[in-house]
């Protein structure tokens, strides 16, 4: 404000110089008419929202109240060994995703093997940032893979994760018998894969 102030002031003197007055009532209205953003609130991430999903992981955060001065979003995020809060000393150093405007990001291209990630977010306005919210843990399981034995083929015997080629029918004889028919569709020839 400084230079504000040496444009603005005009000192007023008396003739003889014995007096000199000096008016701040216009930088005190200026000042006085000054309006401060205020720290944005500490988010709270919403835990029974996020989703865990493959090799992704969706942090969903909430303010305590409607916030419309609110510019951006600052998400941290960590691998970690262990379920809880976050240690003093962790061996993986803090991700930052920046520049978020939605309440909520989702985080992709993650490893198999991340067993454990902590998160944490601040809110910003355009001329400070909040502190940021108490640090979430959240399970990132690899993805599982399954094979479904009611969609597989008729002749394809399927336990867990293991698949075999039945060359006598499988699942036909079984619709065979059920249904008794001798023209059935699903009759397939023997065959080895």
């Amino acid at each position: 404000m400084a230079p504000a102030f040496r444009l603005s002031l005009k000192a007023k003197a008396s003739d003889n110089m014995s007096h000199l007055m000096v008016d701040f009532s216009q930088e005190k209205a200026m000042l006085q008419g000054l309006k401060f953003l205020p720290v944005p609130a500490t988010p709270e991430i919403q835990v029974s929202e996020c989703q865990v999903s493959d090799n992704t992981v969706t942090v969903v955060w909430t303010l305590p109240e409607p916030d419309n001065k609110i510019d951006h979003y600052i998400l941290e995020h960590r691998r970690t060994n262990h379920e809880g809060p976050p240690r003093i000393r962790e061996d993986y150093p803090w991700m930052v995703v920046e520049g978020i405007r939605e309440e909520q990001h989702t985080i992709t291209g993650l490893r198999f093997d991340t067993h454990y990630m902590t998160f944490r977010v601040r809110a910003c306005n355009k001329a400070v940032a909040g502190e940021f919210s108490e640090p979430v843990t959240l399970e990132t399981h690899a993805f599982t893979f399954k094979l479904d034995s009611s969609s597989a083929h008729q002749n394809l015997k399927v336990e867990d994760l293991c698949v075999e080629w039945d060359s006598s029918g499988g699942k036909v004889q079984e619709i065979r018998k059920e249904k008794n028919r001798t023209n059935s569709p699903m009759h397939s020839p023997a065959r080895f894969v």
